[in-house]
């Protein structure tokens, strides 16, 4: 039996942690969960339902071999990946952690100092985009940085994908410079969001 701890409450969400450490953030519509190792099948599984249809739209982001199964059974094992889900489906999937992949040395950031929180991995299976899930994630992922005391996010978007240069840009985040990595056939652009002033 869990022991529940409210951290934090107000209008549109609660903040909860489990004794289990499982930490979870609801609102009036969806609940962000900590993964789990029994997940790993439909979290792979969602990112494949995404690969089909970036392709289909002509955008090659991803392909078979990443994100792989031992990127999710990573993320787990760190408590990093965090996701929305009904059951044991999984609809939308976050990976938050400090790791800042090395093309990111090259870069001009923004913030010159603290903490900083990175975005890896954020998708929503097609079935359920449009729903906000997505926006929710990285609202979850702002308000975890500013509880743990980092001065910025950072992630990286294919130049590519419209969709989501448009989504991080209503998100607030700037455009810093451009990433290439080797199993992409073009860049990425590399925004930030200063999130402690």
């Amino acid at each position: 039996m869990f022991l529940l701890f409210c951290l934090g409450i107000n209008k549109n969400k609660i903040s909860i942690y489990f004794e289990s450490c499982e930490f979870i953030l609801c609102n009036t519509n969806f609940m962000i969960k900590k993964g789990r190792n029994q997940l790993i099948p439909a979290i792979k599984s969602l990112f494949q339902a995404c690969i089909a249809h970036m392709e289909s739209q002509g955008i090659v982001q991803w392909h078979e071999d990443y994100p792989a199964i031992e990127n999710i059974r990573r993320d787990i094992e760190r408590e990093d990946l965090y996701y929305v889900g009904e059951g044991g489906e999984v609809l939308a999937t976050i990976t938050l952690n400090d790791e800042q992949d090395t093309q990111y040395q090259d870069i001009a950031w923004n913030c010159k100092k603290g903490k900083i929180l990175v975005v890896h991995r954020l998708a929503t299976h097609p079935a359920h985009q449009g729903k906000g899930l997505a926006q929710h994630l990285m609202t979850f992922a702002e308000d975890y940085a500013r509880e743990n005391g980092y001065a910025a996010i950072r992630l990286d978007a294919y130049e590519t994908n419209p969709h989501s240069q448009r989504f991080y840009r209503k998100m607030g985040y700037v455009q810093t410079g451009y990433v290439k990595f080797e199993y992409q056939q073009f860049r990425c652009t590399a925004l930030e969001k200063i999130v402690v002033t």
